[in-house]
């Protein structure tokens, strides 16, 4: 044979890939034990659609599973996604660095380059096997996830909307990412361990730099009302008028005669009475839940361009490299 066969490479690398599988797979069957306590509730549709709602009347009979049903999606549900803040990226990493550092660092570089026509065809038979497994136990986990995540919203939970990318198909996305830049720092360090360190350092800052960008998306979005019935990510407070026209909080306030409002203060509590005894019902304005769901397509984007990134840099500097170096 001219390269390891999918079974040595696995091997090769059984730690970390058992480590990440591992891992993966307590996080899969905790997301699905959450998903069937919660069915084994049995709460009505309707008790989970009024619930938050506090014009929905009389919810005395929905009190005592929603009770139980919130108390499992708020505490367990929340663990859950601090988990998947890191466990993509730690998955992808332990699986993209030591494919090519360990074969540097063991100083087995050289044969096996040597055995092979084409470097690049030997780096594409060492990633498919590792990315195939690591990608079937992201995905049970992503899928998991994303039932929770659909019941956080459900929920009402503060913080849920913006956790798009720790689920579903951003969340392998995610791992992707961090497979490609655990691969790169593998090769330009060629140490297993500074591989992993500076591969971590990456994806925190890449992580950090996705939120900047999506934090500024969010801000150039247009605001709308925030009820029981189209929630979203509260930005701030406007004023609903008598015959329904809705106005942001300057806007209001700029109707409050002079008399009214020179004598408010910062608080403008005057003026906030007077157009309450006129009418006007104060609301909270932001960004709607489908809108600020649609950020999950650029996360998964900025995550995927880096992985493609990654591995061909990879591919880059494998064929550069001196093997005896």
């Amino acid at each position: 044979m001219t390269f390891a066969g999918p079974r040595v490479t696995l091997k090769l690398h059984r730690f970390e890939i058992g480590a990440a599988v591992l891992v993966a797979t307590a996080v899969a069957v905790w997301g699905a034990f959450i998903e069937l306590r919660l069915r084994g509730l049995a709460v009505d549709p309707s008790c989970i659609s009024n619930w938050l709602n506090t014009n929905a009347g009389d919810r005395t009979a929905c009190a005592e599973p929603m009770r139980a049903w919130g108390s499992i999606v708020a505490s367990e549900g929340s663990r859950l996604f601090e988990a998947m803040r890191v466990l993509p990226l730690a998955v992808g990493l332990l699986g993209g660095v030591p494919i090519v550092a360990r074969e540097i660092e063991a100083g087995t570089s050289a044969t096996a380059w040597s055995l092979n026509p084409s470097r690049v065809r030997w780096l594409a038979n060492q990633i498919g096997p590792i990315a195939l497994v690591l990608a079937v136990c992201l995905s049970a986990t992503a899928v998991a996830a994303a039932l929770v995540g659909g019941h956080r919203l459900e929920w009402g939970e503060s913080g849920a909307a913006l956790d798009v990318g720790l689920s579903g198909p951003p969340a392998l996305a995610r791992g992707f990412g961090a497979f490609g830049l655990g691969l790169l720092a593998g090769v330009l360090l060629g140490r297993s361990l500074p591989g992993l360190i500076l591969g971590a350092a990456l994806c925190f800052a890449l992580t950090v730099g996705v939120g900047s960008v999506r934090d500024r998306w969010l801000a150039g979005q247009p605001s709308a009302a925030i009820t029981s019935e189209a929630s979203g990510i509260t930005t701030g407070f406007g004023w609903r008028a008598p015959d329904g026209t809705e106005l942001s909080l300057d806007a209001g306030f700029a109707l409050v005669p002079e008399s009214v409002s020179a004598t408010d203060g910062i608080q403008r509590g005057d003026s906030a009475a007077w157009l309450e005894e006129h009418g006007y019902k104060e609301m909270q304005v932001g960004v709607p839940y489908s809108v600020v769901g649609g950020w999950a397509i650029y996360d998964a984007g900025f995550f995927t361009a880096v992985g493609l990134a990654g591995i061909v840099g990879t591919a880059f500097f494998v064929n550069r490299r001196r093997p005896t170096s």
